[in-house]
């Protein structure tokens, strides 16, 4: 039994689907793009009548939405939350399913370790959120020769684009660490939109009231995609706490899987 290949093959839609959902989102803010530079002027003074506190608040920065990679972080606030949901959605129903699906006995009971599964559902995730980013990135590289950005930083440009993996690979790991210690997950998109957009919401009040220790609670926080585009500066100490709190949620979602009791079925 190939597990892996099994949960790939289960997965093929959703890679589909979530790829095509990125792009289209990407697409929707982008298309906007070149009637916003055509006229800088008057785009910075309808920018002008927002206040401070919104622009803040949903990243509207007036020195940098006239470069196409100032607008493209700009877009990154909505395609972030999109592929933050993707991924806890994968991380925690790939651990659940059998449980959800009453076929956990039966998994168990082959000859393979719960090592094994875990590291072959983990590599299933794993291959569909690179499959996932490969097309999110080849789509929008299209784009944006299609809507003329012009001459920009491709390095930046990819490296924004590495920072929202790494921002999916840390949602994917509290999925899996929330699987192992929720009971039983009845719905699991209902679990995941919970903690996404509570962790967006938290990343907005923090926006608001202007507190920079609010950045080391959600992961929407620990790169400032502007202010990289603006000064390629990048704050290293909430990229190693994301890292830091990513390896023990993995890690303690691993240990509670291999460790924890199975309910038989009935």
């Amino acid at each position: 039994m190939n597990i892996y290949r099994h949960e790939l093959m289960h997965l093929r839609a959703s890679i589909l689907v979530w790829a095509t959902s990125l792009t289209l989102i990407s697409l929707l803010f982008l298309s906007i793009y070149p009637a916003f530079s055509h006229d800088i002027s008057a785009s910075r003074e309808l920018l002008n009548h927002f206040p401070p506190v919104v622009r803040d608040m949903f990243g509207l920065s007036l020195s940098a939405l006239d470069t196409f990679l100032g607008f493209y972080a700009y877009t990154f606030t909505y395609v972030t939350l999109a592929g933050a949901v993707q991924a806890m959605n994968l991380g925690l129903g790939v651990l659940s399913r059998e449980n959800r699906s009453k076929t956990t006995d039966f998994l168990l009971t082959k000859p393979v370790s719960r090592t094994r599964i875990f590291i072959a559902k983990i590599a299933a995730v794993l291959t569909a959120l690179l499959a996932t980013f490969a097309i999110y990135c080849l789509a929008t590289a299209a784009l944006s020769w299609m809507l003329g950005a012009g001459n920009f930083d491709t390095r930046k440009f990819i490296i924004m684009n590495a920072m929202f993996f790494g921002l999916q690979l840390w949602f994917a790991a509290l999925g899996l660490l929330v699987s192992q210690f929720v009971r039983k997950v009845r719905s699991v998109i209902s679990i995941t939109l919970s903690f996404v957009f509570g962790f967006f919401i938290i990343g907005l009040v923090g926006a608001i009231i202007g507190d920079e220790k609010v950045r080391f609670v959600t992961p929407f926080k620990y790169i400032d995609y502007l202010t990289y585009v603006t000064t390629g500066a990048i704050d290293a100490k909430y990229i190693v706490v994301g890292i830091a709190l990513m390896i023990i949620m993995a890690t303690t979602g691993y240990m509670r899987y291999i460790k924890r009791d199975k309910k038989a079925v009935a």
